[in-house]
């Protein structure tokens, strides 16, 4: 109940990356698990699998797609990246805590929303780039999720918290 209504707020996703990778350095080694994304050319020509090799796919952080190394444990709190399922209440932006880690999807309590309360499995699906972000769409399957105990300030928008921290940097 506590973490559905806090959260530390900063401007920039750098910073909210470098924080929630901070608390999570807290967390017992043995239970934070690694998982990797695999990303793809959608469409594309010929030349785009040349000059845009795996390795530099996998380095891309672009808005809106989770990170190609998403690093989860039980206890973690995340947030989704894409409508899932709206009848359900899995809705981008919703709160969750992590409470297994399974190889091929995520055991999350939701905390936020109309379904507040309620367990899900979350599996890992295809995503998109946003047009116009790339000279080509880069698909990403990963789950569509990050870590939430910091937030950007844009997307803190709509979400109710009793407490914020604020982190300017």
């Amino acid at each position: 109940k506590i973490l559905s209504s806090r959260a530390v707020l900063a401007p920039k996703n750098a910073v909210v990356d470098a924080f929630n990778t901070e608390i999570l350095s807290h967390f017992p080694a043995d239970s934070v698990i690694d998982y990797v994304s695999t990303d793809r050319i959608g469409g594309g020509q010929e030349e785009d699998y040349v000059n845009f090799p795996i390795e530099f796919l996998n380095s891309l952080e672009l808005s809106g797609l989770p990170p190609h190394r998403l690093r989860l444990c039980p206890g973690a709190v995340i947030i989704l990246m894409r409508n899932l399922n709206s009848n359900l209440g899995l809705c981008n932006g919703v709160r969750a805590l992590v409470v297994d880690c399974k190889p091929r999807c995520l055991d999350v309590l939701i905390l936020t929303g109309k379904c507040s309360g309620q367990r899900f499995f979350l599996p890992r699906i295809p995503m998109s780039s946003q047009p116009g972000a790339l000279p080509f769409p880069l698909i990403r399957r990963q789950f569509p999720c990050k870590l939430a105990w910091a937030m950007s300030i844009n997307k803190a928008q709509g979400q109710s918290l009793q407490r914020a921290g604020l982190l300017l940097e």
